[in-house]
């Protein structure tokens, strides 16, 4: 008898936790992927400013790399500076902003994912605090290598 109970504690209690943890992560659902390289094509001109030469999308091919984990998001430019932002994904929304270190301006970017687009694509704007004479950009993103 001293031995049923010992091994309905050790296995049924762990049995039971495992299906207690499965029926409360049935509802969950994984967020989009967004991962990737993605080819930014500027909707709004570029000024060329002198205090605005340093934009990570001022180059002639501006391209945006994507790497997440989950909801969590961090973007990087390949600008000189190599532009980092860090931000998160709701739903189809993503949501970024950056302070300003190491000699980097406060950007801010905001675009919404269009599933529907083939490949997929991006659109939205980066908002620089630091540039006089732009204070924001539009943006189209479309996704060089979809993960299908």
């Amino acid at each position: 008898m001293k031995a049923v109970l010992l091994y309905l504690a050790l296995v049924g209690i762990p049995v039971l936790a495992v299906l207690g943890i499965l029926q409360l992560g049935r509802g969950l659902t994984a967020p989009i992927a967004v991962a990737g390289t993605w080819n930014i094509e500027k909707n709004s001109p570029i000024t060329n400013d002198s205090s605005c030469s340093a934009l990570p999308i001022s180059s002639d091919k501006p391209v945006l790399t994507i790497t997440q984990s989950g909801s969590h998001l961090q973007l990087m430019f390949n600008d000189t500076d190599r532009t980092t932002l860090t931000g998160e994904l709701h739903e189809q929304t993503i949501s970024t902003a950056n302070t300003p270190s190491q000699g980097q301006d406060a950007i801010g970017l905001e675009a919404r994912v269009d599933r529907q687009a083939e490949p997929d694509s991006l659109q939205g704007v980066l908002t620089f605090r630091e540039c006089p004479s732009r204070k924001a950009v539009t943006f189209t993103a479309t996704h060089q290598n979809p993960v299908p």
